[in-house]
């Protein structure tokens, strides 16, 4: 089949491009043999965001209502940091009125607006579970798209999910576009939803790089994939917008099958679907641009109950909407190797803190045990300690009272060859 490939790029550090650069790329080939698709080999199936308040953990019928809410870390590394994202538009109808005009501009402004966003700023507060620790940043920049005028095939491919991950790396190939194991490619079809699904997301490789995509249906005239309408923008812009912040919640959170989950396999977003909490039922991006986006779950808001949320589905309140919210996030920075003071070692950590009012405190806990002489400050340390793990529980308060608890096994050892780093 002949293709014809079409880019638009901007460069990563402006926060809009100046005039899309369209030029023509085609024909493409398969990729080549360093960058062929190839699927994960843990058995897996996409994740899907079902119509309709649906909620599933995968290709499968919806599961009963969770209990227990909460997201936990599985073992699987999660989106770390910078996270770029990238469109592959497919279909003939793209590059056309109203796909251009409409659809086109409206997810080019979503995608330049989500880094530094509150919509993400709910983020921080999941973490890597294995060693070494990290955070997720709300840092999420866009960076290019590509045309693919060729016909998708029909239907959802949730099943044929090898298509979709071919189509990401033949256009990366076409376009000599080296694969980024930290991005997103979204993948937005001219194929219509159904009642199956509205979008996946999934994961696999390029070649030797891992990548995560998630593939949005078109949805103008499927309109089960319910949105709020927001002036300016037509319901299948709308609702293919909310489909992907949900699906690059999911992505960054949970990016191939095994990160963050409740414990029957819902998501971040699945946990909030069909949620609109902030004011008019609409968010305001780090751009200015403005969308009716869902809410995402956040454990620290059910835990305290401060949140929102649907008992039918949830049976807590850890909704939060994508706007300012009197909450606040807190995760370890730092933990230091052992470093010898005196004829002493000791043990430090640093810990930071976001969202809600500053200013913050900081109180330091060991469970089980009185480890520290002065448990307060963002940064704290120990001299006097046996070897052994011990667990490090930090509260930070803002000036609301609204607070936020961590917990982190540690390991500490009186010898060089130790550590103080967080190991869980």
């Amino acid at each position: 089949m002949r293709r014809t490939y079409v880019v638009v790029g901007c460069l990563v550090w402006l926060s809009a491009c100046a005039g899309p650069d369209r030029s023509v790329i085609g024909p493409s080939s398969e990729a080549n043999q360093d960058m062929r698709w190839s699927p994960p080999n843990d058995g897996s199936v996409p994740h899907v965001m079902r119509p309709d308040g649906w909620v599933a953990a995968a290709a499968t019928a919806p599961l009963p209502p969770s209990t227990s809410p909460d997201l936990a870390p599985g073992p699987a590394t999660i989106l770390l940091s910078t996270v770029p994202t990238y469109a592959i538009y497919w279909g003939s109808q793209w590059g056309t009125q109203p796909f251009t005009g409409d659809k086109e501009t409206g997810i080019t402004s979503l995608l330049q607006g989500f880094g530094g966003s509150s919509y993400l700023n709910i983020l921080p507060e999941y973490y890597r579970s294995s060693l070494p620790h990290y955070y997720i940043s709300t840092s999420s920049p866009y960076v290019a798209s590509f045309t693919d005028n060729s016909t998708p095939p029909p239907g959802d491919l949730v099943g044929n999910y090898g298509v979709v991950g071919t189509e990401v790396c033949n256009v990366l190939s076409a376009h000599h576009v080296t694969p980024n194991a930290s991005a997103v490619y979204f993948v937005y079809s001219t194929t219509t939803a159904d009642v199956n699904a509205c979008g996946w997301h999934y994961f696999g490789a390029c070649g030797s790089t891992n990548i995560q995509f998630a593939y949005v249906l078109n949805q103008d005239t499927f309109t089960q994939c319910n949105t709020p309408s927001v002036a300016g923008h037509s319901g299948g812009l709308s609702r293919i917008a909310n489909t992907t912040a949900h699906e690059l919640a999911e992505a960054i959170t949970d990016p191939r099958n095994s990160g963050w989950r409740d414990p029957q396999g819902f998501e971040i977003g699945d946990l909030c679907q069909g949620k609109f909490d902030g004011p008019g039922q609409s968010t305001t991006l780090s751009n200015g641009a403005v969308f009716a986006l869902q809410d995402l779950w956040s454990n620290n808001a059910n835990d305290q109950n401060y949140g929102f949320g649907d008992s039918q589905f949830l049976g807590g309140k850890g909704c939060v909407p994508a706007a300012p919210w009197s909450h606040v996030v807190t995760w370890f920075t730092s933990g230091n190797n052992p470093s010898q003071a005196t004829i002493q070692y000791y043990c430090s950590w640093s810990a930071s803190a976001a969202g809600g009012t500053p200013p913050y405190t900081y109180t330091w806990q060991a469970i089980g045990t009185n480890l520290f002489d002065t448990p307060n400050g963002s940064s704290v340390t120990v001299y006097k300690f046996d070897s052994g793990d011990y667990v490090l529980q930090l509260t930070v308060k803002d000036a609301k009272r609204q607070q936020a608890i961590i917990a982190r096994e540690v390991q500490m050892t009186t010898f060089a060859i130790g550590n103080c780093s967080p190991v869980a």
